[in-house]
């Protein structure tokens, strides 16, 4: 599991790295998640992306209610 976000126009994971979310930790995430309840942040984060489906390509601003746990596959 990894963090990041959906994208606002076509639903695309946008995988987020690490140094993107100062002070929220992934794991952090993931153990708010297993309990079944939303993740709640202490810190602003806010962060814009562009979408790396070459279909869409939107560029949107996210912020800490955007976040979400992708499943990575591993």
């Amino acid at each position: 599991m990894k963090p990041g976000v959906r994208c606002k126009s076509c639903g695309e994971s946008i995988a987020i790295d690490d140094e993107y979310l100062p002070g929220i930790r992934a794991a952090d995430m993931a153990a708010q998640y297993s309990k079944g309840s939303k993740f709640v942040a202490t810190q602003r984060w806010q962060k814009t992306l562009t979408c790396n489906n070459p279909n869409c390509r939107a560029t949107h601003t996210y912020r800490v209610d955007d976040l979400r746990l992708l499943d990575t596959g591993l």
